[in-house]
């Protein structure tokens, strides 16, 4: 049986919508994971799904969910997506008051998650397939990743177009980011045929943060 059968449908409230969320609550002791789809799927992302079952079997909460606009089957707007994205780390923050926060995001959801960083303030992010040029091939602006402290792990595709590993690795060092990233050779944008490496990298990273977060802790008690 799956762990994430364990999960807790919990509904909150955003401007008279309700917003579901599946809650699997891992040992208190643990961190907890925020998952984000992306732009033209779902919490079920092969990606979203399967490190939410990896943590969870480690003993870490996980939390995912669907964005309104797929259940409204319309274009996600970036707004409303924040705004989601915001309530749901609100909520957490709340309900694990004290314990590291986490996000992996697909796509979309890694956009959103490193937009808001500087005014979300979570322990680290992994970008799956996290967007630097539009489907017209134009570069996106990353000046939103200035004074940005947040530890990121940029998970990409070499095969991606909406990836470009030379600008990518350029705005990792002009803004001297506390980033990495790791480039999977001849992978298109949904990592498609290598998520269980995807996830292994996510795994491993995330468990090498809290351990350092620890060991900055412990040193800070002495």
């Amino acid at each position: 049986m799956e762990i994430l059968n364990s999960e807790r449908s919990i509904k909150l409230d955003i401007e008279n919508k309700k917003l579901e969320i599946r809650v699997y609550e891992g040992k208190r002791e643990k961190p907890v994971l925020l998952l984000l789809h992306g732009a033209t799927n779902d919490m079920n992302h092969p990606l979203i799904k399967g490190l939410a079952e990896v943590m969870a079997k480690k003993g870490w909460t996980t939390v995912r969910f669907n964005f309104g606009f797929v259940k409204e089957q319309k274009r996600p707007e970036f707004s409303e997506v924040t705004k989601e994205y915001i309530t749901v780390l609100k909520w957490i923050q709340n309900k694990f008051r004290g314990s590291p926060v986490y996000v992996a995001g697909k796509s979309l959801g890694a956009f959103v998650a490193i937009f808001n960083g500087k005014n979300t303030r979570v322990d680290g992010i992994i970008a799956f397939g996290y967007p630097v040029k539009r489907p017209d091939g134009s570069l996106i602006d990353q000046t939103h990743l200035k004074d940005f402290s947040i530890p990121i792990l940029f998970i990409q595709g070499t095969a991606d177009p909406y990836a470009d590993k030379d600008f990518l690795e350029r705005t990792i060092n002009d803004y001297g980011l506390n980033a990495l990233s790791f480039w999977l050779e001849n992978v298109g944008h949904s990592l498609k045929g290598q998520e269980a490496v995807g996830i292994e990298i996510a795994v491993s990273n995330l468990e090498g943060w809290v351990q350092k977060k620890k060991r900055k802790d412990d040193d800070e008690t002495i």
